[in-house]
């Protein structure tokens, strides 16, 4: 390559490079009118500056060299523009496991897709007798439940504890059934002993963050049979296909 041909692509990219900068650098919040009030809060080890008279949001960046500057905060409007920022930030932190879902397959996973709700919980969706479930996946329950006016349509048969004793015949103190078509992705789950939770509180809070209610929890008696493996930052539930299992 001539030269004069390198020389000329290095300034191009310099002065790129410095347009750039130079905006991150230098910019700070519009100076505010008389009686505009704006709240400074510590975040971690910066800060940020609310400014509600423009809606506008500003960070504290401080530089490795030392002195600082606010940088703005792109305003987030939508339930789209949400997920389109959730998404690249899970892509900035490098996303799924590269060739994870490729080697559990290899091994007999099938990889269920979760959801994570606005309130932080991880969801996958399943169907029981093709009728379609939201279930929170919850690794700290022992068992599987749903909630019984949440899936009052199926008319599942559950079995009460004994009224005079207080529990069922197994020593159990809730109502249990048993399910046979409970299907997680695209796979079948083996038949399982399902109990009986209110989920209503819950799903009252939820709805203060426009999230879908659940329909019951996914807990470590399926998770452990077929061998969970959670991507987290992907977003995949990875089940193992056993004996039997379809």
């Amino acid at each position: 390559m001539a030269w004069w041909l390198t020389v000329g692509i290095a300034g191009v990219l310099s002065l790129a490079g410095y347009g750039w900068l130079l905006p991150q650098t230098t910019q700070t919040p519009p100076p505010a009118a008389a009686g505009d009030r704006v709240t400074v809060t510590p975040a971690g080890d910066t800060a940020v500056l609310l400014d509600p008279a423009r809606g506008k949001t500003w960070a504290l960046e401080r530089r490795p060299g030392g002195g600082s500057a606010w940088l703005p905060v792109p305003r987030i409007d939508t339930d789209a523009e949400a997920e389109r920022w959730r998404a690249s930030a899970r892509r900035a932190a490098g996303g799924a496991v590269p060739g994870l879902e490729d080697a559990l397959a290899a091994r007999g996973y099938v990889r269920v897709p979760m959801e994570r709700t606005r309130a932080g919980y991880l969801t996958a969706r399943a169907t029981l007798n093709g009728h379609p479930l939201c279930l929170a996946i919850d690794t700290g329950a022992p068992n599987t439940h749903f909630d019984r006016k949440r899936v009052a349509a199926l008319k599942l048969k559950w079995e009460e504890p004994d009224a005079d004793a207080g529990h069922r015949a197994d020593g159990g103190t809730a109502p249990v059934c048993e399910v046979t078509d409970l299907r997680i992705g695209a796979l079948k789950a083996r038949p399982l002993t399902v109990g009986a939770h209110d989920l209503s509180a819950l799903n009252h809070k939820l709805r203060e963050y426009r999230d879908p209610p659940f329909d019951g929890l996914l807990g470590t008696d399926l998770l452990d049979h077929h061998l969970a493996v959670i991507d987290y930052m992907g977003l995949g539930l990875y089940l193992l296909k056993r004996g039997g299992d379809e």
